[in-house]
């Protein structure tokens, strides 16, 4: 037996362009810091009845917690789990849903080849998003944590 479910969605696509679908790494990238998991939802074009925004370990969170780089957004399909994309909060280098000086010191570490991250994480680390890891995201990183 085929059970089929009405409107089920076979992607995610964005109604925000602010943010930006990576289909190689399969992530939505320029989530804000303090993104609810009901603001982004309201970021996808999908109704949310068949979206599921789950922590990196695969735990369901509630709409009113805060996302963080590493987090997934979800088609649920019959229980399971038909589409997955990762999501990328800028500058949220360790997935802990704050921007920081431990992000900071993370993405001067990863710059100057002294440590690495991969999958969102390393995306986070572009926080300028102009697809380079250099001294400009550190900068741009450094003048948001000061608050310039």
């Amino acid at each position: 037996t085929v059970s089929l479910v009405p409107n089920a969605p076979s992607d995610i696509t964005l109604n925000d362009p602010e943010l930006e679908k990576n289909t190689t790494d399969k992530a939505f990238i320029g989530f804000e810091q303090n993104t609810t998991v009901a603001d982004a939802l309201s970021k996808f074009n999908e109704d949310s009845e068949h979206l599921v925004i789950r922590k990196a370990d695969g735990t369901q969170i509630s709409a009113t917690d805060i996302i963080g780089t590493g987090y997934t957004v979800n088609v649920v399909v019959d229980g399971e789990v038909t589409v997955s994309y990762a999501l990328v909060v800028s500058g949220d280098i360790n997935g802990d849903t704050t921007v920081s000086s431990a992000d900071y010191i993370m993405q001067k570490q990863i710059i100057i080849g002294k440590a690495s991250v991969t999958g969102a994480f390393s995306l986070a680390v572009d926080y300028n998003n102009d697809k380079i890891d250099s001294a400009a995201d550190y900068i741009a990183l450094k003048g948001r944590i000061a608050g310039n």
